[in-house]
């Protein structure tokens, strides 16, 4: 998968901007795009690519920048567990995260940008107390937030999107649950 990320960075490089006409490339540079994957981070990654000079070590910077990313949304959901439900969940949940391989190998992944297919659901599980305790931060804050990540998951790829529209609804769900709310609330 991640090769169709270096694939379109060497087009790009060889015949413009636009010329993918945004999709994601194969494995050949000279093959047809591949039509179910529009690329929104295969579009940002060119951006930088050819902003920054084309550097040889721009992929393991690309590598390092997703897994940062995805670490930094890990890290901030396990403290929201952790003020959530305790010590004993986060360590769990820290656990667990960090004993899967896949987790590791998708975490860096050019292509997978997996911290985006996660977003939606972790946004929709920190952001919906904030609807409950009835502030600031209203429901349409909510939907509009929720809605974007989704949004910006989908322009990266198509596949799996309904897997990550039907993770939004995990947040209002089990709090909703959690403080006996009406499903009409």
């Amino acid at each position: 998968s991640e090769e169709s990320v270096r694939v379109m960075l060497q087009k790009v490089a060889r015949d413009g901007y636009w010329s993918t006409g945004g999709f994601m490339m194969v494995r050949d540079i000279d093959q047809e795009p591949y039509f179910s994957a529009w690329g929104l981070q295969g579009k940002i990654a060119s951006a930088f690519y050819l902003a920054g000079g084309k550097k040889p070590d721009f992929i393991k910077t690309g590598h390092f920048t997703v897994a940062l990313l995805f670490g930094i949304m890990m890290a901030l959901f396990t403290g929201f567990l952790c003020r959530q439900f305790g010590w004993a969940v986060a360590i769990a949940f820290a656990v667990m995260l960090s004993l899967s391989d896949w987790l590791v190998f998708a975490g860096r992944n050019m292509y997978l940008v997996y911290f985006l297919h996660l977003l939606p659901f972790v946004l929709s599980f920190m952001l919906f107390p904030l609807v409950l305790k009835e502030g600031r931060f209203k429901f349409w804050h909510f939907l509009c937030v929720v809605g974007g990540s989704s949004l910006i998951k989908a322009l990266c790829y198509f596949d799996y999107s309904s897997n990550v529209v039907l993770s939004v609804a995990a947040g209002p769900l089990f709090f909703g649950v959690l403080h006996r709310r009406a499903g009409r609330e």
